[in-house]
């Protein structure tokens, strides 16, 4: 944990490792996360798919519902647990929170809880295999799926601090939002009438994602004589912009070229009604002329 540098009193660290970490389960298992995630591409990009091949997609209609709504539960608990810290310690500190044992046992705890339940949502993919919904195992959900993993342990054991929570506080709080809406679609299409706020969701995990690289650039420019990770700062400000730019991608390509396709096809149908109007009505005069 040698210091790399120092800027306004500020000192930074390439880990930050707290002793408290290590008697959680998963603490050092960087080998086994790594290799759970090429054991889900493995899954998703090949075993699945051959497995599937020949079968009839699974309906699964009460285990995603069961899951979805478990996922609401587990996401609200995880932004309780965030709230813990966020509000009797500050959103923006101006001290070192993560200095105080107390209050770094709360942070750990939130941010440890938050890093397992993004093991169990790579059961989102699963799903969607054994259902043969391939157009939804895009790049972007499975890159977010398999990179969170490694990037929240990494939160975990290397780089507490109020910006780690803050992070699993408004990205619960997305989820909580976001498997609602999945718990709801799963219900059936007599529900779809309810359901047409799907492009907000979006909307808000872009607004997370600027809101968690604003809250570590103030934590950076306010937490003064505070140790900062370095990994856990290219983390944040990696993550954030490259999230922010596959899911500004997502957003065009599904809600902007979608409304401009469905505006060209209904002036290309207004247009088609005008000409037939047009030659009706000609057809029509012609028709008076010859009459008289």
């Amino acid at each position: 944990m040698a210091s790399v540098d120092e800027a306004g009193g500020s000192k930074f660290v390439f880990l930050r490792p707290f002793p408290e970490q290590d008697e959680y389960f998963l603490s050092d298992s960087l080998p086994f996360l790594v290799c759970l995630v090429i054991a889900y591409l493995a899954y998703v990009l090949k075993i699945g798919p051959d497995y599937m091949k020949n079968r009839e997609p699974y309906k699964l209609k009460n285990t995603i519902l069961v899951y979805n709504a478990i996922q609401v539960i587990l996401s609200a608990y995880f932004v309780y647990l965030s709230l813990l810290s966020l509000i009797p310690f500050g959103f923006f500190p101006e001290t070192c929170v993560e200095d105080d044992p107390e209050k770094r046992k709360v942070m750990i705890y939130a941010v440890y809880i938050y890093f397992l339940g993004k093991i169990t949502e790579l059961l989102d993919t699963v799903f969607f295999v054994l259902r043969k919904k391939y157009n939804q195992v895009s790049f972007l959900h499975v890159y977010h799926h398999s990179s969170v993993i490694v990037g929240t342990w990494l939160m975990f054991r290397y780089s507490i601090s109020q910006t780690a929570v803050y992070a699993a506080f408004i990205n619960s709080l997305v989820h909580v939002v976001m498997y609602f809406y999945y718990f709801m679609a799963a219900l059936g299409p007599q529900y779809q009438k309810y359901l047409t706020w799907k492009k907000h969701i979006t909307t808000f995990q872009l607004v997370q994602f600027v809101s968690m690289f604003c809250h570590q650039v103030i934590m950076l420019l306010r937490s003064k004589n505070c140790t900062h990770s370095v990994a856990g700062l290219i983390y944040v400000f990696y993550s954030t912009v490259l999230f922010f730019k596959l899911f500004s991608n997502f957003y065009n390509q599904s809600y902007n070229k979608a409304q401009k396709k469905g505006e060209s096809q209904r002036k290309s149908q207004n247009e088609i009604n005008n000409d037939k109007t047009q030659n009706d009505t000609t057809v029509s005069d012609e028709n008076k002329i010859k009459a008289n």
